[in-house]
Parts: structure tokens; C-alpha cells; sequence
């Protein structure tokens, strides 16, 4: 599996819609629709045998806008890092910083320039997500061209 950072993985780019996803990778194992208070709402997909989730949000027509790798073959430039220490992340990524908004149940940390977070439990990374980038307003996303 190949992942751009910024960009989506393998042939699958933020902004796709789900008719593009599923044209690509097929029906996937799971999918529900999460409402937020705001009034929002995401359509997650669950590709088990793959293990990516991808999320589509309603405030963005329900195009792509977050993925989460979890497969131990999925590589961060280059870098398999599920299953890596802090220390190893952090020596692979100096960049990386400690998300203090994490709770009880593990830890995250960012790469901003990436727009990527790793999650660690049990002091191993659990997964990583990328997120579609925005502009330095924060206010329009970049979409891959």
C-alpha cells in the first residue's frame, strides 16, 4: 500500500466520493453514519482485511476527508510504524509532537505538516490518520488536483 501524505493512498485521493471509493476498492466490511451535536454527521468504512477506515463528511458532501490505517504493512513515508514505540516513532519523526488533548485510553501525537496523528496504546502506535489538508486560514481545504 502506497499512502501520500496530503493526498489519500494508492489510487484513492481525498475528496473522492463514496461511489468513487467503492468503484475502486468495492463494498467495505463495515460502514455506519456517526451524528455530531452540531448537526453534522460522517459515513465511516471499514475495510477489515485491509485495515483502513475511511471517513466522508456530510459538511463536505460526504467527499473524503480522513483516513485511518491500522495494517501493520502500512508505511508512513516509507516507515511501517504500527507497532512502534514512542522512542522509535519519534527517533524515525523528531517532528512529531504530544497532542495534550489525549486521554486516559492512550495518546496522540501530531505532524502537523503532514496533517497526520498517531495513536498509541499501550505505548505502541495503534494506527495512524491523515487528514485532508487546509489552507493557512483553515477555512478551505486543498483538495489533490
Amino acid at each position: 500500500m502506497k499512502i501520500y501524505p496530503l493526498i489519500g493512498f494508492d489510487d484513492i485521493q481525498f475528496g473522492y466520493t463514496r461511489t468513487q471509493v467503492q468503484d475502486i476498492l468495492g463494498d467495505p466490511s463495515f460502514s455506519e453514519i456517526i451524528e455530531f451535536p452540531d448537526g453534522g454527521s460522517t459515513d465511516s468504512w471499514i475495510y477489515e482485511d485491509s485495515g483502513i477506515e475511511l471517513n466522508f463528511d456530510s459538511e463536505e458532501k460526504f467527499r473524503l476527508t480522513r483516513i485511518t490505517f491500522s495494517s501493520e504493512n502500512a508505511q508512513f513515508e516509507g516507515v511501517c510504524v504500527i507497532g512502534k514505540s514512542e522512542k522509535e516513532l519519534l527517533q524515525k519523526f523528531p517532528q512529531l509532537f504530544l497532542d495534550e488533548s489525549a486521554d486516559e485510553f492512550g495518546k496522540s501525537y501530531e505532524y502537523p505538516e503532514k496533517e497526520a496523528s498517531f495513536w498509541f496504546v499501550d505505548g505502541k502506535v495503534a494506527n495512524f490518520t491523515l487528514f485532508v489538508p487546509f489552507d493557512d486560514s483553515g477555512k478551505n481545504i486543498i483538495w489533490p488536483k
